[in-house]
């Protein structure tokens, strides 16, 4: 069966219900995060790339990227429609209306071990966790 409107082969409906929860970066993990866009990615997936990206702007100075980051010359945004959210250090958070949304918070982590001291250490991302019953 042809799903007309992703053009994809589907044996069943539910079939293509469960691609709607299957990651469009790496296409095998299920999305387990959406960013304030409302686009959903696994979040393995949404680390690498945002990694990769301020990497490669910063030409690898973990310090540079660091400052970028928190200048906000440098943000995080959706890999699909370029939408900018707000990413800070754990360090920045200070005021009461932040400490209230932590739910809506991802805390991003390296994701090369190789790297000591990278940017990404205690830096966070709003967007929602997903938990599947």
């Amino acid at each position: 069966m042809h799903c007309t409107s992703c053009k994809s082969k589907h044996t069943a409906q539910g079939d293509h219900r469960l691609g709607l929860l299957e990651c469009k970066i790496c296409y095998q993990n299920a999305v387990d995060i959406v960013l304030d866009c409302g686009h959903p990615w696994c979040f393995d997936c949404f680390q690498e790339t945002f990694h990769q990206y301020v990497y490669r702007a910063t030409n690898g100075d973990f310090a540079q990227a660091k400052a970028r980051l928190i200048s906000e010359d440098i943000r995080p945004c959706c890999p699909y429609c370029r939408q900018p959210t707000r990413g800070f250090y754990l360090s920045q958070i200070g005021d009461a209306d932040e400490q209230q949304e932590q739910q809506n918070l991802l805390y991003l982590r390296c994701c090369d071990k190789t790297h000591k001291g990278c940017f990404m250490t205690k830096f966070i991302v709003r967007g929602t966790k997903l938990r599947f019953i």
